[in-house]
C-alpha cells in the first residue's frame, strides 16, 4: 500500500484539537525526571520550592501543548508569572482568551501540587491590573507565593499526573443520575457557572454546531495551519522540541501511529489541506460527537481578562475531579473562537444556551465514560521557562 492509499484509507487528517484513535495498546506511565525516557520535569529535581511547584503545574491541559507561560523567579517561595507572548495563537486565538485560560489552568494546578509539598499557594491574579493585548508578556499575569503551613494534600493531587485529554469514540450510554451534580459539587467552581445538556435533541443540535465549527477551522488555510505547525511529526520531534501535539499522546495506536508518521509525514502541508483528508477527519470527528453522553460548558459572568484565568483555575479542578470519577472529556472550544468565519455559528450557540453578554461561555467539552489512551504528552524543562 502506498503513502497516499493508506492516507485515504485510514482517513489520517490531523488537527492538533482532535486526532484519531484508531487502535489502542497498553497505557504508557508517565516518567517524570531528567532521564532520556522522562517526558515532563520531577519536582524531586529542585530543591527550591517554588521550582518543585512549578515543576508540578506544568502538567496541567492547556491550549496545543503551547505552554504559554515564562517566570521571574523571586525567591524560594515566590515568583512571578508571564504570559510568553511567543506562545500564542493568532489564528484560532486572536484574543489571546484561551491563552490565558491555559495560564489559569496553571496556577490552580501548581496549587494543588504545592498541597503536595506541604505549602499553602497564595495567588494574586493580574497584580499590576489588566493589561492590553500589546502588553501581554510584558506585565505579570501572577503573583505567587509558597507559604509553609499544616494542610492536607489536595484529594485531586494524584489525579495530575494521570489526567488526559479523550479524543476517543465514548462508550454507548447516559450518565446515571446525579452524577453530573456530584462532580460539580466536587469542583465547587468558584468563578463559573458549569452547565451540561444531556437531551438528546439538544444534545444533537449542539453536536451539530460543533461539528460545523471544527468543519469551519479545519477547511480555513490559515487556521488548519496553525493547527498543522503545533503538529509533531513523530516522537523524536516531539522529544526534541517538548511542546505541542503527538499522535501517541492525542490516542493513535501504535500501528497507525507507526504508518503516519514513517509514510504520512503527519505533519506534511499537503495532507492537512488537502479536501479529502479533510473529509475522513471530519468523518471520523463526527461519529465521536455523536458517541458523547452529555455537553459541558462554563459560563462567566464577565468576558474579561480576570475571568479567562479565573475560568482556567475551575475548569483544572473539574479535568482532574472527572479523571478521578473515570469520566472521558475531549475539549470543543472551536466553537467558541473569535474570527471572522467562525462568528455566526458562535452566535448561534451562545443563543441556543441563553448566554447573552456580558455573560461569556468560556469553555465547550464532552463527555462520556471510554477505554482509556496512551501516552502523554511533553512539558518543555524548567529552564527554558526562567526568566533571567
Amino acid at each position: 500500500m502506498n503513502r497516499k492509499n493508506f492516507i485515504l484509507k485510514s482517513g489520517t487528517i490531523i488537527t492538533a484539537t482532535a486526532l484519531f484513535g484508531l487502535l489502542g495498546c497498553a497505557p504508557e506511565k508517565l516518567i517524570l525526571g531528567t532521564q532520556k525516557k522522562a517526558k515532563r520535569p520531577s519536582s524531586n529535581d529542585f530543591t527550591q520550592p517554588i521550582l518543585k511547584a512549578i515543576a508540578i503545574g506544568v502538567n496541567t491541559a492547556n491550549p496545543h501543548n503551547t505552554q504559554p507561560w515564562k517566570f521571574k523567579i523571586i525567591s524560594d517561595t515566590k515568583a512571578v508569572m508571564f504570559v510568553d507572548e511567543t506562545r500564542l495563537l493568532p489564528a484560532t486565538d486572536p484574543p489571546a482568551r484561551q491563552i490565558h485560560i491555559g495560564c489559569g489552568c496553571f496556577l490552580e494546578t501548581l496549587r494543588i501540587g504545592a498541597t503536595g509539598l506541604g505549602y499553602q499557594s497564595y495567588i494574586d491574579v493580574l497584580p499590576e491590573g489588566a493589561y492590553s493585548f500589546e502588553e501581554i508578556g510584558e506585565k505579570p499575569l501572577a503573583a505567587i507565593e509558597l507559604k509553609k503551613e499544616t494542610i492536607q494534600r489536595d484529594v485531586l493531587y494524584d489525579n495530575i499526573f494521570t489526567r488526559r485529554t479523550n479524543r476517543l469514540k465514548y462508550h454507548p450510554g447516559k450518565f446515571k443520575e446525579g452524577t453530573l451534580d456530584r462532580l460539580v459539587s466536587f469542583v465547587n467552581p468558584k468563578s463559573s457557572t458549569i452547565l451540561f445538556k444531556d437531551n438528546d435533541a439538544e444534545l444533537k443540535q449542539l453536536n451539530d454546531m460543533c461539528f460545523e465549527a471544527m468543519k469551519i477551522e479545519v477547511t480555513t488555510y490559515r487556521t488548519m495551519e496553525e493547527n498543522r505547525i503545533w503538529l509533531k511529526r513523530n516522537q523524536k520531534t516531539a522529544a526534541k522540541e517538548r511542546d505541542g501535539i503527538d499522535l501517541k499522546s492525542n490516542g493513535m495506536g501504535d500501528i497507525p501511529r507507526f504508518f503516519s508518521e514513517k509514510l504520512a509525514k503527519a505533519d506534511a502541508p499537503k495532507y492537512a489541506h488537502d479536501e479529502r483528508y479533510q473529509n475522513m477527519f471530519l468523518k471520523s470527528f463526527r461519529e465521536k460527537l455523536d458517541s458523547s453522553s452529555a455537553l459541558a460548558y462554563f459560563v462567566t459572568e464577565n468576558n474579561e481578562l480576570a475571568d479567562w484565568i479565573k475560568c482556567g483555575m475551575d475548569f483544572t479542578r473539574f479535568n482532574l475531579a472527572a479523571d478521578k470519577s473515570g469520566i472521558a472529556l475531549h475539549h470543543l472550544n472551536q466553537v467558541l473562537q473569535e474570527y471572522d468565519e467562525m462568528n455566526a455559528i458562535r452566535i448561534s450557540f451562545e443563543t441556543f444556551v441563553n448566554v447573552k453578554s456580558p455573560k461569556k461561555v468560556q469553555l465547550v467539552l464532552r463527555l462520556g465514560r471510554a477505554d482509556e489512551i496512551d501516552g502523554f504528552s511533553f512539558r518543555r524543562r524548567l529552564d527554558d521557562l526562567i526568566l533571567t
